[in-house]
């Protein structure tokens, strides 16, 4: 069982010791200021401690007002830092490599979660889940929430992580970017695919300044997003082209948006493996490492995989 899982596979500058990762999940376990909590370093400890070559911290919001969890991680202020400087030395510590996944929902909120901050979007069409109607981000805000990514990873290499992943899955933000669904610009983030992609582009190219040549960038894109109207795999395999162009070094593959939830947390009906080939359409196009997620709880499936 043996044979793939557990060699070694480098990332960026970093090498992982086998291919055993743990996708970032939402725990609500930071303290509501999005600090790290006691309880919170201890769950990514325990999980070093298990020998997985790679966590990867759940969703970190880059903005306030792209929360979806009451107590969400945060990257959005320097006071952060030292908690989760904390965290990454307790992983350390044990043994394990951590990357911080950078997150901004967009439209996939509401008020609740952004402490009543304005939900944003490209364009005026609410999340098929949450319903509530985002304000269509002006060009000049667009620019500045992609200088807020920037900012955030330069956060999170302080903290000593040893990468990020870049969320642009799930229809959050990055991804109603590149979705016909969701974008309905004008403006040269909206129209062709070249143009959807554009955001993404940016972000990738910002963030890159700041954490230097060699520093993991990973992207976490849904290959099919489950919706009509949606992107499918056909124009993924193209963004994913397009995304080892930017020189990202991973891409991390899972399917859906909040709009086609059941196939994001896939129950005991869907088969185990059931986002691979997704993953694997997107690894014929590419020739950087590519993850994938989705009900693989058998050894022998992995390997396989």
């Amino acid at each position: 069982m043996s044979k793939n899982l557990f060699t070694p596979i480098k990332i960026g500058n970093v090498t992982i010791k086998n291919r055993l990762v743990v996708p970032a999940m939402g725990t609500n376990l930071a303290k509501h200021n999005g600090e790290a909590s006691p309880e919170l370093i201890k769950y990514y400890t325990e999980r070093a401690k298990g020998g997985f070559g790679l966590i990867i911290q759940e969703c970190s919001a880059i903005a306030r007002n792209g929360k979806s969890l009451k107590d969400e991680c945060g990257m959005w202020d320097d006071y952060v830092i030292p908690s989760y400087r904390e965290l990454t030395d307790s992983v350390h510590a044990a043994g394990g490599k951590i990357f911080c996944q950078l997150r901004h929902t967009g439209r996939e909120t509401n008020k609740g979660y952004t402490e009543g901050l304005e939900v944003v979007a490209p364009s005026h069409v609410p999340c098929p889940a949450c319903q509530e109607m985002p304000h269509a981000l002006t060009t000049e805000e667009v620019y500045r929430v992609i200088e807020e990514y920037a900012v955030a990873a330069r956060r999170v290499k302080e903290a000593g992580y040893d990468g990020l992943e870049i969320h642009a899955s799930h229809g959050y933000l990055p991804a109603q970017f590149l979705s016909p669904h969701a974008n309905k610009r004008t403006d040269e983030f909206g129209g062709s695919l070249h143009n959807r992609m554009r955001f993404l582009r940016l972000v990738i190219r910002y963030t890159r300044e700041v954490v230097g040549e060699g520093y993991p960038i990973v992207v976490r894109l849904s290959g099919s997003e489950m919706l009509e109207g949606g992107r499918e795999i056909q124009e993924t395999k193209a963004v994913a082209q397009m995304l080892e162009e930017e020189g990202v070094d991973a891409i991390n593959v899972s399917i859906s948006t909040y709009g086609s939830l059941q196939y994001c947390v896939g129950s005991s009906y869907l088969a185990p493996g059931y986002q691979v080939p997704d993953a694997a359409a997107i690894k014929k196009v590419v020739n950087i490492p590519v993850m994938t997620v989705g009900r693989i709880t058998d050894g022998e499936i992995a390997e396989a995989i």
